[in-house]
């Protein structure tokens, strides 16, 4: 990862709520994952992800990358704008 991203995700993560702070490091933990996943890794309920998820694509720091689909319903992959990462 380039130095100059590395310093910008530091800057954009410190500024953020808790809960959302939380969120985006599973996110960039793991790359792509389901909003699912998140609530499992953080061991949170997922109608409690599924808003900070919202709020983070509304500050457009991750966007939906692409869908999987587990049993049968699809499931959107979310990932780390690139300026951000």
């Amino acid at each position: 990862m380039h130095n100059n991203s590395i310093i910008a995700y530091k800057d954009i993560i410190d500024t953020l709520p808790l809960a959302r702070r939380a969120v985006m490091r599973v996110i960039k933990r793991k790359k792509k994952v389901t909003r699912h996943q998140i609530a499992k890794e953080l061991g949170w309920e997922i109608n409690s992800v599924t808003p900070r998820v919202r709020e983070l694509l509304d500050l457009n720091l991750i966007y939906e990358f692409d869908t999987i689909k587990v049993g049968k319903r699809p499931r959107a992959r979310l990932a780390i704008m690139a300026n951000v990462a």
